[in-house]
């Protein structure tokens, strides 16, 4: 762990989020990229599109494939994978949705997200392609973090938030 500091406050980092190198290029209308439809409870449309290239993030969530070969990462509210050795990195979510805290599944065929795309935040789950995503739970009143798989698969585990407690109790 390396200790940096964030606004005012004393994080305990990764080394690995550190150093990790990424190129990224995001942009709506970028070819190739898969475009969400704007699900029911989301029904903010897009004025215009913001394209951007980055070598670097910060805050973000990441895992590693359990084969070991690929990461999966946020940034700025949407999902990529990119090969371990390095290269170009892969969107598998778009539009205004804010996607992050990726998960791979114990067989590497899943991916486990928190996103708001329905209107709230709420647990998703993903092909590890970008494919076919779909929720998991659909709470108005209340949010998720800090998903993770049981080692079977079978399971995933959440903290979720006592919506009578705004910001100060969780259970799993």
């Amino acid at each position: 762990m390396i200790l940096g500091t964030v606004g005012t406050r004393l994080c305990a980092l990764p080394a690995a989020c550190l150093v990790l190198a990424l190129n990224v290029c995001v942009a709506q209308d970028q070819p190739g990229v898969k475009k969400d439809a704007t699900p029911p409870g989301l029904t903010l449309q897009p004025a215009r599109t913001l394209a951007y290239s980055t070598d670097e993030g910060t805050w973000m969530s990441l895992d590693v494939s359990p084969d070991g070969n690929t990461l999966v990462f946020d940034l700025v509210g949407h999902l990529y994978t990119l090969p371990m050795q390095g290269g170009t990195a892969k969107p598998i979510t778009s539009g205004l949705s804010y996607d992050s805290e990726p998960r791979f599944s114990p067989d590497g065929r899943h991916i486990v997200y928190v996103s708001d795309r329905s209107g709230a935040t709420n647990l998703w789950i993903v092909n590890a392609d970008g494919s076919s995503p779909r929720a998991l739970t659909n709470d108005e009143n209340t949010g998720f973090v800090s998903p993770t798989w049981t080692a079977d698969g079978r399971f995933i585990v959440v903290s979720r938030k006592k919506p009578e407690f705004y910001d100060s109790a969780y259970e799993l």
